[in-house]
């Protein structure tokens, strides 16, 4: 006596490696537009200069330097940098005329890339070339600053990724039918 089974299955046991990759796509696509979302802004505070432990600017806090003739003093005096352009009087990071923080903070682009069903990248792009200018004589790469992701970040875009990974696979909506 021959006995047939019927085993149906669903979610990630029924995805095909397109699904997979299409899913992975999407999801790292997602955690860039999270980290747009979540934690651009605090790179341009104070107190995400504390918690990303930003190198000190001249005259701040821990820099060594006296306050008298500082980049910080400059800021909070207004006077102008080496291109002209006049400081809009915050002494924040990352911050001297606001024009780096509003073309960074209007970016919202990512490129999201899966080689393979198991591999996959995001490459977040901010449109600010201000943030690329490097002083030669400073320690500060201000575009490495703020692309910079501590391990509390990454552990909650990890959690992040998770859940929009399993909802990318439950959408696919597969069906798989397995009969012995």
């Amino acid at each position: 006596m021959k006995v047939k089974q019927k085993l149906e299955a669903d979610g990630l046991m029924a995805a095909t490696r397109t699904d997979l990759r299409n899913a992975q796509r999407e999801t790292w696509s997602d955690v860039g537009l999270e980290w747009h979302r979540t934690m651009k802004a605090e790179k341009f505070t104070k107190a995400g200069a504390a918690k990303h432990n930003f190198t000190p600017r001249r005259g701040d806090y821990g820099s060594g330097v006296p306050f008298k003739g500082s980049y910080t003093q400059a800021k909070i005096l207004r006077r102008r940098n080496g291109q002209g352009v006049r400081s809009i009087g915050e002494n924040r990071p990352n911050v001297w005329s606001g024009q780096s923080r509003s073309q960074a903070m209007a970016s919202n682009k990512v490129t999201a890339k899966a080689k393979s069903f198991d591999q996959g990248s995001v490459d977040i792009h901010i449109n600010a070339p201000a943030l690329n200018f490097k002083n030669p004589k400073s320690k500060v790469h201000p575009s490495k600053e703020v692309t910079s992701v501590n391990q509390p970040q990454l552990s909650t875009l990890e959690g992040f990724a998770g859940k929009r990974f399993e909802s990318h696979i439950t959408s696919a909506r597969r069906k798989k039918t397995f009969t012995s």
